[in-house]
């Protein structure tokens, strides 16, 4: 017979205690409080994760300093989207709920764009990968049609490129680009993310992105109002 276990927001309290933590191990505390809670326990009636268990993990993976801590991430979310009914949509998914799935998307995206520098080519590479993979998957949600790209994870996939992919390269340039459309065409520019795209990319490439506009001197003030309108300041 199983004995009954503590509720699940004091091991949710304990897995946010190590996302806070300075500990270089604490991702991975947290992480296997929730590995125990997904396996379960032979002795334990242990309580499913939630929302909560699977977002402070992903939280603590943000800044971490694992070499790794991208794939980690990729796979708890993998993990968070695979514990929705495969009914789930947009009848059963309420907005708090659609904002953490939110959240969790982009706290993948982060966890690539702040991979250590010297986490070794492998490693980067994976992250570089995993990226645009997480941008992509964002707009193609099985959870909800209704999600995608907001202000944060545009201004965390430029990051992430500036960080990952090598100064001039074709597929840094290409991908930046892209987000960059996407981002003015859903209206979440920002004056951040102009600066993030106009310092890593070249003369040419801005004012290529620019062509076929009224620019003026190409700064932010000058861009149109219509991709800045759903932006926060």
């Amino acid at each position: 017979k199983q004995r009954s276990s503590l509720p699940i927001v004091v091991y949710n309290n304990v897995i946010h205690a190590w996302s806070r933590s300075a500990d270089p191990d604490a991702s991975k505390f947290a992480e296997a409080i929730l590995n125990r809670l997904e396996s379960g326990s032979s002795s334990l009636s242990l309580p499913k994760p939630d929302v909560i268990s699977y977002r402070s993990v992903l939280n603590s993976l943000e800044h971490t300093k694992d070499p790794d801590k991208a794939a980690r991430a990729k796979s708890i979310l993998d993990r968070f989207i695979a514990s929705f009914p495969a009914e789930s949509g947009i009848s059963t998914i309420d907005t708090q709920m659609k904002d953490n799935i939110q959240g969790a998307y982009n706290s993948v995206l982060a966890a690539c764009a702040y991979t250590p520098s010297n986490a070794g080519d492998q490693a980067r590479n994976n992250a570089a990968r995993i990226l645009v993979e997480t941008l992509r998957d964002l707009n193609n949600s099985k959870v909800d049609a209704t999600l995608g790209p907001n202000q944060e994870s545009f201004s965390i996939f430029l990051q992430g490129c500036t960080h990952l992919f090598q100064p001039g390269s074709s597929d840094r340039s290409i991908l930046m680009r892209s987000a960059l459309q996407e981002c003015c065409e859903k209206g979440f520019l920002t004056a951040k993310i102009w600066d993030k795209f106009c310092n890593a990319s070249s003369d040419e490439d801005v004012q290529s992105f620019l062509s076929g506009i009224e620019k003026g001197d190409g700064s932010f003030a000058t861009l149109p109002s219509g991709w800045k309108r759903n932006a926060s300041p």
